[in-house]
């Protein structure tokens, strides 16, 4: 949409508003969609990725899933420590 603005000689002059901006942005990328599909398809889904492999890496630490049985390295632990109630109840519940 552009607007009309009125000047002291009475000539007119353009402006741009913000919805030209806005629709601006929204025609590019339709335009992109249109012209290069696949890159914008792969890039949506590779943001999509992104997103819930962070979300995914977030749960399995806020849920202290990382108890493995075997291990390459093993880690002594003392029986008052917490993780010990916690790995006591994991390998005691099988």
């Amino acid at each position: 949409m552009i607007g009309y603005v009125m000047t002291d000689q009475n000539s007119t002059s353009y402006t741009m508003t913000s919805k030209v901006s806005s629709k601006a942005s929204v025609g590019l990328l339709r335009k992109f969609w249109h012209e290069k599909p696949e890159i914008l398809g792969s890039s949506v889904m590779g943001l999509i990725g992104l997103i819930l492999s962070a979300t995914a890496v977030k749960r399995y630490y806020a849920r202290d899933l990382d108890n493995r049985r075997y291990r390459e390295e093993y880690t002594v632990i003392r029986h008052d420590d917490p993780k010990a109630a916690t790995l006591r109840k994991d390998y005691l519940a099988n």
